[in-house]
C-alpha cells in the first residue's frame, strides 16, 4: 500500500492516483496500475440537531462536531457563538478532547425568536445551527453524539434524548437511516417512564 501525507495535500476536490513500478526485466518500463480517485475534504465544524429547539426559560444541548479525529495535544476549543443573545446564548467555548470528534454545548432561551448558532475555529469551516425559541416548551427527541467512527466488526453507543416532554410516562420512538445496510441498529427505541434519556447500542456490518 502507498501513503500520502496529509502536507502534502494542498487543496480539496477530487485526485486521481495511479501507482507505476518499475519493470525488473527493463528499467525503461513502468507497470501502471489502475486509476484511483479519492475526495479529499476539508476540516469542517458541524451542529446539530438543526433546528434546535428550546423554550424562554428552558435549556437544551447542542452536538459540536469535527469531520476529523482532533489530534492536537490537549484538544481543541471551538468558538459557539449566537447571532443574537437577546433570544438565546449558549457556553462556549466547545472543547473536543485529543482523540474524540464532538461534544456539546448548552443554549438557553431568552425570548422568542430565531437566532443563529456559529461555531469557527482557524483551519475549519464554520458550522451553523437554527435555534427556534418559543414561549412554551415543544417536545423534541435528540440523537447525540451528530457522528460515530465504527468499524465493521465493532459497536458504538448513541444516546436518545427527550427534551419538554412529560417523563412520567414511557415513550417509544422510531430509528431509521438514509444509506441502510452498514450498520446494525434496533428500529424503535424505548425511553421508560421517568428518565429523560436511553443508550442504544450499534454494530457494524460492512464499510462503506
Amino acid at each position: 500500500f502507498a501513503t500520502i501525507p496529509g502536507t502534502q495535500i494542498a487543496t480539496t476536490g477530487t485526485a486521481s492516483v495511479v501507482v507505476r513500478v518499475q519493470d525488473p526485466n527493463n528499467s525503461a518500463s513502468y507497470f501502471s496500475s489502475n486509476t484511483a480517485t479519492f475526495n479529499i475534504v476539508g476540516a469542517a465544524i458541524t451542529l446539530s440537531p438543526n433546528p434546535a429547539n428550546v423554550s424562554i426559560g428552558g435549556q437544551t444541548t447542542v452536538t459540536v462536531a469535527v469531520n476529523q479525529e482532533v489530534t492536537a495535544t490537549g484538544g481543541l476549543d471551538i468558538a459557539v457563538v449566537s447571532s443574537n443573545t437577546g433570544l438565546a446564548t449558549v457556553t462556549s467555548p466547545a472543547h473536543i478532547a485529543q482523540g474524540q470528534t464532538a461534544t456539546t454545548v448548552t443554549v438557553t432561551g431568552v425570548a422568542v425568536g430565531a437566532p443563529t448558532l456559529t461555531a469557527s475555529l482557524s483551519g475549519y469551516q464554520s458550522g451553523t445551527t437554527a435555534v427556534n425559541v418559543t414561549a412554551t416548551p415543544q417536545p423534541t427527541v435528540n440523537v447525540s453524539p451528530a457522528s460515530v467512527t465504527l468499524s465493521s466488526a465493532g459497536s458504538a453507543v448513541i444516546n436518545v434524548a427527550r427534551a419538554n416532554d412529560i417523563n412520567y410516562q414511557g415513550l417509544v420512538g422510531n430509528l431509521a437511516v438514509d444509506r441502510p445496510g452498514y450498520f446494525n441498529f434496533p428500529s424503535t427505541v424505548t425511553i421508560p417512564s421517568g428518565l429523560d434519556n436511553v443508550n442504544v447500542t450499534i454494530t457494524g456490518v460492512q464499510p462503506d
